[in-house]
């Protein structure tokens, strides 16, 4: 595992973001067919409350987490007080399909994806979402 804890290739991306290699477009299409966590926008916390766990970008759009290993998606949701969080894995292109469904299905809003939250910690706006197929 290097720096950012993920496997060698994911490691690379992310390195090559990090450093201005690439863009953002760039990283999200090398990040399209990697196998991320992710888990439902919803979900409890340590009360018992319902509550919805997607992230505020910069401009108050809301932004879904998705983590490049179980570990970092269980370390987040423990951080955050969710509980009986159950992660799936997939592609990060199944996540912006699923994510576009939803999203169509329930309120048409503009939607993002942040990659590693508590480390890596990289957005990808709605915008370069809606570029990825």
């Amino acid at each position: 595992m290097g720096l950012f804890g993920g496997t060698p290739k994911v490691e690379k991306i992310i390195e090559k973001y990090k450093k201005g290699k690439t863009g953002i477009e760039d990283f999200a299409k090398q990040m399209t067919d990697i196998t991320v966590y992710s888990a439902s926008p919803v979900g409890e916390d340590k009360d018992g409350n319902r509550q919805l766990y997607l992230l505020p970008d910069k401009d108050g759009v809301l932004c879904q987490p998705v983590f490049t290993s179980k570990e970092k998606g269980e370390k987040y949701f423990a951080s955050v007080g969710r509980v009986n969080c159950q992660l799936l894995e997939g592609p990060l292109i199944v996540v912006v399909r699923t994510m576009r469904r939803m999203n169509e299905k329930h309120n048409n809003k503009a939607f993002g994806i942040i990659v590693d939250p508590l480390e890596a910690d990289i957005w990808i706006p709605n915008e370069v979402i809606e570029t990825m197929k």
